[in-house]
């Protein structure tokens, strides 16, 4: 059985209306003054690597040094020193953080916080002083805290460090055969509106529940 993944290289930016998220200016910010952690959540293959990418991408264009730890190697970044988790090389995620905090790194990302080991070195790194930034693959946000309990982080250097939780969605595709029209309310409409920084929708697109032979 082989498991087979392809990235694409070429990645949108934050500055894009398709990313429709303006709020991530202040990601950046927590990470660039190094204010804490940013923790990027959500199931599997909905996007927690994708969106720190874009992170990282406008972190570099300002100069900041940033060290990362991955399974596998994902990010597409160009001045980083990106490293790869492999057990065989002797470099814990702990040791990971120690060497991005003896080389004066800015930034520290890990992908992903998995045990109590890599939960460990994302706090060490921020208590050392450096702007971090993780993925957890958790499906439902309200539960980050109880992994990272269990993980061995107690209540106290959450509050302390955890600054932001960014959730990450996979949008279900719609048939543009059989797909069903909603009128929006005025309410939801200037919520999109307010979102997208643009006029919203005048419909909104949702999925049939038995489909056609199209889909």
């Amino acid at each position: 059985k082989v498991h087979v993944r392809f990235h694409h290289r070429q990645q949108a930016s934050l500055d894009s209306k398709e990313w429709l998220w303006p709020k991530h200016k202040q990601l950046i910010e927590i990470l660039e003054k190094k204010q804490g952690m940013v923790l990027f959540v959500g199931p599997p293959g909905s996007g927690k690597t994708t969106v720190a990418s874009g992170i990282l991408k406008n972190l570099e264009t300002s100069l900041q040094v940033i060290h990362t730890l991955e399974w596998p190697v994902e990010l597409n970044l160009t001045t980083a020193t990106q490293t790869e988790r492999n057990p065989r090389n002797g470099l814990t995620p702990l040791e990971a953080a120690r060497t991005a905090v003896r080389s004066n790194a800015d930034i520290f990302f890990l992908n992903a916080i998995e045990d109590a080991e890599t939960a460990e070195a994302v706090f060490f790194a921020a208590e050392a002083g450096l702007g971090v930034a993780a993925t957890m693959s958790i499906a439902r946000p309200e539960r980050v805290s109880q992994a990272l309990s269990r993980a061995g982080i107690d209540a106290e250097r959450q509050q302390e460090f955890v600054k932001a939780i960014v959730v990450s969605r996979r949008l279900p595709c719609v048939c543009p055969y059989c797909r069903l029209s909603l009128l929006p309310s005025v309410e939801l409409r200037e919520e999109m509106a307010a979102l997208l920084e643009e006029d919203a929708p005048e419909h909104i697109y949702t999925r049939s529940e038995t489909g056609c032979p199209e889909c």
